[in-house]
């Protein structure tokens, strides 16, 4: 990394590779970028279903996802209602949860097939992008796993503090490879995504980069990602054991606070 986008340093380190690509992570504020930049790719929407079909199969955990979300943002910072915009919203779980809730709630996604899947179940989804919302159109904008896949999300975020205007609220969810798990298995953690993941948070890094745009009060935690086991997938013993050691490593950093997903809340003051 010749200059880290966050706080400008140039000293880093490679924190993961993987054969020809690399996460090369700021000694400084500990973000992390993968290099080369040309390895990441959109992800691809080739018209096969075949990621909606999988979005579909998940929806249940999606809600348990947003529900959380949720409970979360009303427990940190008080937020019950108003107007939420969920950029990367897929199929619109999370905007149909807020509904549910009393918030005037809303998503956009690039992903044709999956806006359509969620309009199919009257969500108030659509296809957009940040750059297409005006200007004080939203109290909350939320990105969950969507940082991460933005090659300038300083420039994401400079949006997201124009969008919500003052007084208003981003709400930021992305793998943090400083938790414990990636820590101890990096080969084994499923949160690099090395073609999709311009970006690597820590939490440092993240709030930082939130004050620098707009955000001036900002409340952060960790917690672990989806690991539970799959058991029906299982095909041997040696399997089973693995997988039983890395959701326990998982479950266990997110109990002590370095768990393998960072959050952040910021406040535009």
């Amino acid at each position: 990394m010749t200059s880290c986008i966050c706080c400008g340093a140039i000293s880093s380190r490679i924190a993961f590779s993987c054969e020809s690509t690399r996460v090369v992570e700021c000694n400084v504020c500990g973000l992390g970028k993968t290099v080369p930049e040309a390895v990441v790719k959109e992800a691809s929407y080739d018209g096969t279903g075949r990621a909606l079909a999988v979005y579909a199969k998940q929806e249940t955990r999606g809600k348990e996802y947003a529900e959380a979300f949720l409970n979360a943002l009303a427990a940190r910072v008080g937020i019950t209602g108003g107007r939420l915009v969920d950029c990367g919203c897929s199929i619109g779980v999370l905007v149909d949860a807020a509904t549910r809730r009393g918030f005037n709630a809303s998503g956009i996604d690039l992903d044709q097939e999956a806006i359509a899947y969620g309009l199919e179940k009257n969500r108030s989804v659509k296809v957009g992008q940040l750059t297409d919302l005006p200007e004080d159109c939203a109290d909350v904008i939320v990105l969950l796993h969507t940082l991460e896949h933005f090659p300038d999300p300083a420039a994401a975020l400079n949006d997201c503090s124009r969008i919500v205007g003052q007084g208003g609220a981003v709400c930021v969810s992305v793998p943090c490879f400083r938790g414990t798990l990636p820590r101890i298995f990096p080969s084994r953690w499923y949160g690099w995504q090395l073609k999709q993941h311009y970006y690597h948070f820590s939490k440092i890094a993240l709030e930082r980069m939130l004050k620098q745009n707009g955000f001036g009060r900002v409340v952060a935690w960790c917690d672990s990602m989806d690991h539970r086991i799959e058991w029906n997938r299982l095909t041997n013993a040696r399997q089973a054991v693995l997988n039983a050691t890395l959701t326990s490593v998982a479950m266990v950093g997110g109990i002590l606070g370095h768990g393998d997903q960072l959050h952040a809340i910021g406040i535009r003051e």
